[in-house]
C-alpha cells in the first residue's frame, strides 16, 4: 500500500516573494517519521528545492509546512512534493503556479 502526497497553496505567487506552502499526507505507516521534498520545476533560474520532516499520527496522516518557499520566474512553474524518507512509498503530489512579476 502506498499514500498519497497533496499540495496545498494559492495558484498565483510573487518572484522571489516568500510564501507558506503546505504538503498533505496520507495512507502512510502511523508514527513514521517522514521527510518530504518540495522542488520547483520549470521557471527561471535558481529554482526552489526544501525538505520537511515530520512524524505521521496514529492515522497515518500529516502535514508538512514549508515556510519560506520563493519561486523563480516569471511563468509557469511546476511545484514536486515527494517522499525522500519514508516507510512506505509515498506518491508523488505536484501544482502547477503562475509565477508573477
Amino acid at each position: 500500500m502506498s499514500g498519497q502526497l497533496r499540495i496545498s497553496v494559492d495558484t498565483v505567487q510573487t518572484v522571489n516573494v516568500a510564501f507558506q506552502c503546505r504538503v498533505h499526507i496520507a495512507g502512510g505507516q502511523p508514527g513514521d517519521d517522514v521527510k518530504i521534498r518540495l522542488s520547483q520545476s520549470g521557471g527561471g533560474s535558481p529554482t526552489y528545492e526544501g525538505y520537511c520532516s515530520t512524524t505521521l499520527n496514529g492515522s497515518g496522516t500529516g502535514l508538512a509546512l514549508f515556510d519560506n518557499v520563493k519561486l523563480a520566474g516569471p511563468g509557469t512553474v511546476r511545484l514536486v512534493a515527494d517522499g525522500a524518507q519514508s516507510a512506505v512509498p509515498l506518491h508523488t503530489g505536484d501544482a502547477q503556479i503562475q509565477v508573477t512579476t
